[in-house]
């Protein structure tokens, strides 16, 4: 939800009332989530032992392998392609 707001904001002028309603309760419920996660983490680990806290930790970092090849990725696109178009 936090990466879909935030590229959204990029791409529009005028944010009537509903909209902005809409986006603050998306960010509450992000940072609930977070603070959830953050609260019951050890629970969880305890609850999935070694073999999943270690399964859990190599998906969440190719999880975020991929957000971050697709962050430089699109920041390559958007500087080349302006390029492209002027040659």
């Amino acid at each position: 939800m936090a990466t879909t707001l935030g590229a959204r904001t990029q791409n529009r002028g005028f944010v009537s009332a509903r909209e902005l309603v809409a986006d603050l309760v998306c960010v509450l419920l992000v940072a609930l989530t977070v603070c959830l996660s953050y609260r019951f983490s050890s629970r969880v680990i305890t609850l999935t032992g070694e073999t999943g806290t270690a399964l859990f930790l190599r998906l969440s970092s190719f999880i975020l392998l991929c957000v971050g090849v697709s962050i430089v990725w699109s920041g390559i696109v958007d500087v080349v392609q302006p390029l492209l178009r002027g040659a």
